[in-house]
């Protein structure tokens, strides 16, 4: 991140702009504000990023501002019913903001937004195709404590098909899926003592 920042502008300006979703996903993943302050450095103050302060402001223990930042979201209702694009990233964070804040039937509404056919698919590198894959394991825990078995079902076999040659890295959220499905099923988990 620091090279990139030392670019000159205007090429680097233009390259910090292209490359917001590096910090951004990071962030996500860390959850380490110094990558969201990165994220609104090369984001060049376009637009706000409501998301991630929602995000940073749950982690201070300010769910009050949490909460009157996601309702500032845009609608999923209204989102699905328009066309063209949308920035899956975005949305996969949303989604993370209302499961935080413990509202599941929201937190669906915003993952399931996020369909194929409306993820962008004009860029080099977009990493909402990755995080809508890993939205099917945030969805199956959802709809589990939604208590609907068969779409909690659903969702952790797509993601495990998803998932199935992802790297070792991963192997932790894939037994995370593989226990909750099995779960679901009424199975006893594959490594259990028999």
């Amino acid at each position: 991140f620091t090279t990139l920042d030392r670019w000159p502008d205007p090429l680097g300006r233009q390259a910090r702009q292209m490359s917001s979703a590096v910090p951004y996903v990071v962030f996500l993943a860390t959850r380490d504000s110094r990558y969201a302050d990165i994220t609104r450095r090369w984001w060049g103050g376009q637009l706000p990023i409501t998301e991630l302060d929602a995000l940073e402001a749950i982690a201070r223990g300010d769910r009050a501002t949490a909460t009157r930042l996601a309702r500032s979201f845009p609608d999923p209702d209204s989102t699905r019913a328009s066309t063209g694009n949308l920035n899956g990233t975005r949305w996969f964070a949303r989604a993370e903001v209302w499961a935080a804040l413990g509202e599941p039937q929201r937190a669906v509404a915003y993952y399931e937004v996020m369909e194929p056919m409306r993820l962008n698919r004009n860029q080099n590198f977009d990493p909402a195709w990755p995080l809508w894959a890993r939205s099917f394991l945030a969805r199956g825990q959802l709809y589990e404590k939604l208590g609907d078995r068969d779409k909690a079902i659903a969702a952790y076999s797509r993601f495990l098909d998803m998932w199935k040659e992802a790297d070792p890295s991963l192997d932790a959220q894939r037994r995370l899926a593989r226990e909750a499905l099995a779960r679901m099923r009424g199975e006893a988990p594959a490594d259990a003592p028999r």
